[in-house]
């Protein structure tokens, strides 16, 4: 019966989920990153071959890509940040308290009063107490918090870089 439904109703099963579109290469890792990696994971060799045992055994999904191609489609998903070189993890922004990422605001608008360019390391270091609290360890991962929050605010990372500058209205 609920296969008859979900079968009219034009889902499509995805081992352990339905889903009533096509489902991305992003999609699919973030729901990997959410419901089965518990803690971050370096997108190596041994990292990519835990996420295709994972895809395998849950979605029933060959992800079949490079190293390469699984680390650039897990940066396309905004969910998944960047936590330390190569190493990410799922990130539920609604568990998140948005308090100090205001108070990032706030400093970094002030900052471009004297200056054009602001690089992560110094925000890390002004705020370094505060991130530790909630596990935030280095400037790469703040780097992908304030990219996750502010991205619309400011112009973050030009040139592959862990700048961050004023956006021109």
């Amino acid at each position: 019966m609920i296969q008859t439904v979900i079968g009219t109703q034009k889902y499509t099963k995805y081992g352990d989920i339905y889903s009533n579109r096509k489902l991305t290469d992003s999609d699919l890792l973030t729901y990997l990153f959410k419901h089965y990696v518990n803690k971050p994971l370096r997108i190596d060799k041994d990292g990519v071959a835990q996420l295709e045992a994972l895809a395998r055994r849950h979605l029933n999904y060959e992800l079949g890509a490079s190293i390469r191609s699984i680390n650039a489609r897990i940066r396309n998903a905004k969910s998944l940040l960047l936590v330390d070189r190569l190493t990410f993890e799922y990130f539920d922004s609604l568990k998140f308290d948005t308090t100090l990422i205001w108070e990032i605001e706030y400093y970094l608008n002030q900052e471009f009063n004297k200056r054009k360019i602001i690089n992560v390391k110094d925000v890390f270091e002004i705020f370094d107490g505060k991130l530790k609290k909630i596990e935030f360890y280095n400037k790469i991962h703040l780097y992908s918090l304030i990219k996750y929050f502010l991205e619309n605010k400011f112009i973050i990372g030009q040139g592959n870089t862990l700048n961050i500058y004023k956006k021109e209205n």
